[in-house]
């Protein structure tokens, strides 16, 4: 095994087939097989970050908008090119997105072992393979969708060309176009890798000034120097003013301090070592334990270089100097957010050679001495289970705020966006029915008519749904909320963590009619309401205006719009606070609601307990406000995993198919009911009211529970269904009191109604349901 970096100027020509390719070839497939492994493994556990969501929003661009957008961003193009053209031909759910950034990740691993092989032999090249594969760092960014795993693919190509480059040979020529081509496309996937091209010029001049007999001419050492510049020269030409202004600003508005050198010299060798801290759940005495041991061989590997002149030369150009020069702009423009040391990334391959130089130095001394540093130098894999498994940006996290928003949104509907990396997740996370988002020109927003004006023109075009991001001033996003506030009715509101509130906003599609009134006990009286009769069903909205007096500031009271049946089986609600006077809300009709006319009811109440309207019978508490008509959707439905269903589809020969169910609760009571929605989509009007059956079974297959009940309960005649429709079915099965407490499974199915026979459901006469847990109540004893 080898103990210096670029022991030979040579380049060693490749062993022929036979054992000797098998010894190197079988490990190195083991070692890429194992590097796959790792950054497959849990691939979509994390969020997507603001700065993934930058990504996605650039990819998204035209090619043309994206240049412009990209010259005022503090990252060049090429990354986002890339992935532009990965997700239109693979899509942009998270998961593909990250697909790209391992297949850069395993790239990497086979770039480190062919750099290995040529600057310290072959058993040291899989050493060094090994390292890479497991390395917490280059995993981390292996599933991230950003350019630091390309860009250290580039660069670590670059660097094999390079050295291949300068020494003997017929092909160098060929090396010296692949050098200039591939150091040039990392300058266009990372501002920081000018510190790359940096040290490999340090690395040049080292080895050209070394080299007396047989030192190439100047001008090939120009050459190689100047191309990527020269190549360079026209993005800059077009970004850089663009960009120091955007960098001033950025400055500015962080406010990030410089680190001194020590601290600066710990971060980024630690998580090179290591990786990144990921949470305080990640233990820190691990963490900077495995650190330093690998930092310990890699000093050791550092001791036998000066001996080595064309090795230290590469220890320089490849480790040292990106460092010192980040650590000079560190002084300059101080960028110290979380997980900073990504920028040299590209540079943490040199530490992984010197610390395979290491081990090929202990080797020497000792065999069992090499093996103990082999050992000491993988223990930062330990780290891997906390950054694969610990969770991240968990107030950030955006996947069930557009969860919510898939499950009742339309094709109308208007996702609208102050920050394009919200616009970058609404890209990934809805699905292409719903992947229409906003993106409000913000500068232009300032001008309060502008704004509104444009407002207006989105709520002609539908519900808006509004992810009002709750720090970084939030300035505009209260203007916005003002404006939606008194433009048009809300409909739904809600946080997700600390940081985001999640609003949604319709226009009344119509004149109003009036309502009820009534006076509640405790002083709240409702002067007047108005109401939208008619709405679709999935993508309407109920417009409702209420008058209220009696209501002190701060009183506390709450109250919900509902939408109820015949049978009173809730299909909707919305929950707000009582207003002293007069207040706009609106109910988002859901996506299954029976296409029917049902009644819309007011509920008052402070804290739990429901105010009595006095115009109703004693014991109601709800208030009839009126009805309204719900039509069919026009739109396209969410999938069955957009409504968040379980259980497979099942087609039938009757035009109507169970798309699946809401999840069944985990345990009930004996003597309770146990709730059960069912869903159902109509290809074609049934001809029939099927009856729908219902059943509990015990393990050995005894009917513990039955019931048999029309569709909707009979609120809505599935004869009178049109194609397209889906429907939402909510049943309660009586769980008696006598029921074994055990495991039950249960199963549902249609009944013709005339001969009583099961209707074929998907091949099968019943369908699975799951199971539920019976238990017996809890019985307090009292003297």
């Amino acid at each position: 095994m080898g103990q210096e970096l670029v022991a030979s100027t040579r380049p060693r020509r490749p062993a022929p087939l036979g054992p000797a390719f098998l010894a190197s070839g079988l490990p190195l497939a083991g070692i890429t097989i194992l590097a796959t492994a790792i950054r497959l493994t849990s691939l979509s556990r994390q969020p997507l970050w603001w700065d993934e969501g930058w990504s996605v929003y650039f990819a998204s661009l035209p090619l043309k908008r994206m240049l412009a957008a990209t010259a005022v961003d503090i990252h060049p193009p090429l990354y986002y090119a890339l992935l532009h053209w990965w997700s239109s031909a693979f899509g942009f759910s998270p998961l593909s997105l990250r697909l790209l950034s391992v297949l850069f990740g395993v790239g990497t691993v086979a770039a480190v072992y062919w750099l290995g092989r040529l600057a310290l032999g072959r058993s040291a090249a899989l050493a060094a393979g090994l390292i890479a594969a497991v390395s917490p760092m280059l995993v981390f960014y292996s599933q991230e969708v950003r350019m630091y795993g390309l860009v250290t693919l580039l660069s670590t190509l670059s660097w094999c060309a390079l050295v291949r480059w300068s020494a003997e040979g017929k092909d160098r020529n060929l090396w010296l176009s692949a050098y200039v081509a591939t150091v040039t496309l990392a300058l266009y996937t990372e501002y920081y890798a000018v510190l790359i091209w940096l040290g490999q010029c340090l690395y040049l001049w080292l080895s050209w000034r070394r080299r007396k007999s047989d030192r190439p001419p100047v001008r090939r050492f120009l050459l190689a120097v100047a191309s990527p510049v020269l190549l360079y020269l026209p993005w800059l030409a077009y970004c850089l003013p663009k960009l120091l202004a955007y960098v001033v600003q950025k400055q500015a508005i962080e406010g990030y301090r410089a680190l001194g050198p020590l601290a600066y010299l710990w971060d980024y060798l630690s998580a090179f070592a290591a990786g990144h801290r990921v949470a305080p759940a990640h233990p820190p005495a691990l963490y900077t334990a495995t650190a330093l041991c690998l930092l310990i061989v890699a000093a050791f590997g550092l001791l036998s270089q000066p001996r080595q002149p064309d090795g230290l030369a590469l220890a320089a150009g490849y480790l040292g100097l990106p460092l010192a020069g980040g650590y000079v702009v560190n002084l300059v423009s101080p960028f110290t957010p979380q997980f900073f040391e990504r920028v040299l990334l590209p540079a943490a391959p040199g530490l992984l050679l010197l610390a395979v130089a290491g081990i090929g130095r202990a080797w020497r001394l000792r065999r069992w001495a090499g093996l103990g540093a082999l050992f000491l130098v993988l223990l930062p894999a330990a780290n891997l289970p906390f950054v694969l498994s610990l969770p991240r940006y968990s107030e950030r996290d955006y996947r069930p705020v557009f969860a919510a928003v898939r499950k009742a949104a339309s094709e109308q509907d208007v996702i609208l966006c102050l920050h394009p990396w919200q616009y970058g997740y609404a890209i990934a996370y809805l699905p292409p029915r719903l992947r229409h988002p906003f993106l409000a020109p913000v500068a232009e927003w300032q001008d309060a008519t502008t704004r509104r004006d444009e407002l207006q023109n989105l709520l002609r075009q539908g519900r808006i749904w509004f992810p009002a991001h709750q720090t970084l001033g939030r300035i505009l996003e209260d203007e916005v909320t003002t404006d939606l506030d008194t433009l048009s009715y809300r409909g739904a509101e809600g946080w997700f963590g600390q940081e985001t509130l999640l609003l949604a906003y319709a226009a009344a599609p119509g004149p109003l009619i009036g309502g009820s009134v009534a006076a509640f006990e405790g002083g709240p009286r409702l002067l007047s309401s108005q109401f939208t009769p008619q709405a679709e069903s999935g993508s309407g909205a109920i417009a409702v205006r209420l008058t209220w007096a009696g209501i002190e500031p701060d009183s506390g009271l709450q109250a919900s719009i509902r939408l109820l049946d015949a049978a009173d089986r809730l299909c909707g609600s919305r929950d707000f606070a009582l207003a002293t006077s007069e207040q706009h809300v609106s109910l988002f009709v859901p996506w299954g609601t029976p296409a029917t006319n049902l009644r819309l009811v007011l509920v008052v109440r402070r804290g739990a307990t429901e105010l009595h309207p006095e115009s109703e019978p004693p014991g109601k508490y709800a208030l009839t406000l009126g009805r309204v008509s719900v039509t069919p959707p026009a739109g396209q439905p969410p999938s069955p995993a957009d409504l968040g269903l379980s259980g497979r589809p099942a087609g039938s020969a009757i035009g109507l198919d169970l798309i699946g169910h809401a999840p069944v609760t985990a345990s009930v009571v004996q003597g309770q009911d146990l709730t059960i929605v069912l869903w159902w989509s109509c290809r074609s009007t049934p001809a029939k009211e099927y009856v729908l059956f219902l059943q509990a079974l015990s393990p050995d297959g005894t009917v513990v529970a039955a019931s048999e009940e029309r569709v909707t309960m009979g609120s809505w005649p599935m004869t009178e269904w049109p194609p397209g429709t889906i429907v939402s079915d909510e049943h309660r099965l009586l769980i008696p009191a006598r029921a074994p407490a055990a495991d039950l499974r249960l199963v549902a199915g249609l009944l013709d109604p005339v001969d009583r026979k099961p209707v074929d459901l998907g091949g099968r006469k019943q369908v699975n349901l799951g199971a539920v847990r019976v238990t017996q109540p809890v019985r307090n004893f009292t003297d």
